[in-house]
C-alpha cells in the first residue's frame, strides 16, 4: 500500500528540478540539474547536466549532458541521448530501446529507488546500457543518516552499489524516507569521488 501511494504522490508531479552543488575533495567545484517532466500516461523525460566552473575548467573540465524517455512505471529506459566531457575523454551517443528489454542508466535508477518502500538490507540488481556492451550494477540499502541540507534535516536512505562490473561511475546515494528527494548523489570518478548535494528544488503541478 505505502508503495502505490508512493507511486500515486511522485507521478502526479508533473515537473521537477532539482539544483545540486558538486563538491570535490570538499571544495565546491560546479553544478549539476536534474530535471524530470511527465509527458505522459507511459513516459517520463529526465534530464541530468553537470558543469565545473570555469576556474576548475583550466585544470579538470567536466560537462555532462543525458536526455531520457522512460517508462512512467518502472524508469527503465526507452531512449536515452548522452554528450559528456571529461577533462579530453569525450563520450557521446544515442539510442533508442527495445521495449521488451528492462535496461537503465545510472540517473534513471534515481527514481526507480524514489519509487520503493524502502528497508535497510533491501537490494536490487539492475541492467545498466551501455553502447559498448551492458552490464549490471547492484544497490544495497546499507544504513540511514540524518543529513542537513537546504536549511533542513533530513533523515535518509544510504544506498551503495554492489557486486557491479564495472566500478568507473558508480553511485551512492542518500535518499530522503519522508521525501523521496535524494538529497546527496555519490559519483565515483576517475581521481576521486564527486559529491552532489542537493541545494533547491522546484516542482511543478
Amino acid at each position: 500500500m505505502i508503495k502505490v501511494i508512493l507511486l500515486i504522490l511522485l507521478n502526479s508531479i508533473l515537473c521537477e528540478s532539482l539544483l545540486y552543488d558538486v563538491h570535490f575533495k570538499k571544495i565546491n567545484v560546479g553544478s549539476a540539474t536534474l530535471n524530470s517532466q511527465k509527458i505522459n500516461n507511459n513516459s517520463n523525460k529526465i534530464i541530468f547536466s553537470v558543469k565545473t566552473k570555469k576556474f576548475i575548467d583550466f585544470i579538470y573540465k567536466i560537462r555532462e549532458n543525458i536526455s531520457m524517455i522512460v517508462h512512467s512505471n518502472n524508469y527503465s529506459l526507452r531512449y536515452i541521448k548522452k554528450k559528456s566531457q571529461h577533462k579530453k575523454t569525450y563520450i557521446e551517443y544515442e539510442n533508442n530501446m527495445n521495449d521488451n528489454t528492462l535496461l537503465y542508466d545510472p540517473i534513471s535508477i534515481i527514481f526507480f529507488l524514489r519509487n520503493q518502500e524502502l528497508f535497510v538490507d533491501d537490494k536490487f540488481i539492475f541492467n545498466i546500457f551501455k553502447p559498448n556492451g551492458n552490464n549490471k550494477i547492484g544497490m544495497n540499502v546499507i544504513d540511514e543518516e540524518t543529513i542537513y541540507a537546504m536549511k533542513n534535516n533530513y533523515d535518509c536512505f544510504i544506498l551503495a552499489p554492489f557486486n557491479i562490473d564495472n566500478d568507473k561511475g558508480k553511485i551512492k546515494l542518500w535518499i530522503s524516507k519522508k521525501t523521496r528527494l535524494p538529497i546527496i548523489i555519490e559519483q565515483e570518478g576517475k581521481y576521486g569521488k564527486i559529491v552532489m548535494k542537493l541545494k533547491s528544488i522546484a516542482n511543478g503541478y
